[in-house]
């Protein structure tokens, strides 16, 4: 339940920020955080009152509705056991049409994907799921942000940039076997300033664990 409310609110809030609003929810609705699809409505409207007093996000108002859709989501399996009986691609279109921002009328779906990389991978405190990680996505939105700062070609196919067979072809040779690997790094990368990357190398322990780093060669910091 925690982390499917945060993989839909994470998107237009900082991690603290997304933090901030976990805390403060669990804060109002106690144990019954997990269980909202049963809580009565005016309480979960000022649970998310306690939220737009300390936190900016512009889907505040809609607090319960994703609650309770996420509740909902969750109630009778739990997500890794969901992710086993459906696969990545039926968990993803499951969560977007069940829950609200999660994509239901977005190309990509980028916030089902997110929690579909957390549980596969074993993020976030889940078990990985390694049999299915060749089976993730990586939506194009989240490599088209930084890919032309990398020195990478990608062999010539007849799919245009940003579709979803650009940006698995790209994943799938730098990080074989495990495409969503490159995710985080991709979010990271930030336009070279002079002669220095501000990747936030410090985030993927160094470059050397990085799966960009072959493409991404960039120069020592001084």
């Amino acid at each position: 339940m925690r982390m499917a409310v945060l993989a839909v609110i994470g998107q237009e809030l900082s991690p603290r920020s997304a933090g901030r609003v976990l805390a403060l929810l669990e804060e109002a609705l106690g144990e019954a955080f997990s269980e909202a699809g049963r809580i009565p409505f005016a309480r979960l409207q000022a649970a998310g009152a306690a939220v737009s007093e300390s936190v900016h996000w512009p889907h505040v108002g809609q607090l319960p509705g994703i609650l309770m859709a996420c509740s909902d989501f969750v109630r009778g399996m739990g997500l890794r056991e969901r992710m086993e009986r459906s696969g990545p691609h039926g968990f993803v279109r499951d969560m977007a049409g069940d829950i609200p921002f999660a994509g239901r009328s977005s190309p990509w779906r980028l916030r089902p994907w997110r929690l579909a990389r957390w549980i596969v991978r074993g993020e976030g405190g889940f078990a990985p799921l390694p049999a299915l990680r060749g089976e993730l996505h990586v939506p194009p939105s989240v490599v088209a942000r930084a890919w032309r700062y990398l020195d990478h070609s990608v062999a010539e196919e007849s799919v245009p940039a940003r579709q979803q067979e650009w940006s698995d072809r790209i994943c799938h040779e730098l990080s074989p076997g495990d495409p969503a690997a490159t995710w985080v790094p991709f979010m990271l990368l930030r336009r070279p300033r002079g002669r220095v990357w501000a990747c936030e190398q410090a985030f993927l322990e160094g470059c050397g664990s990085c799966p960009l780093r072959r493409p991404c060669d960039p120069p020592p910091r001084s």
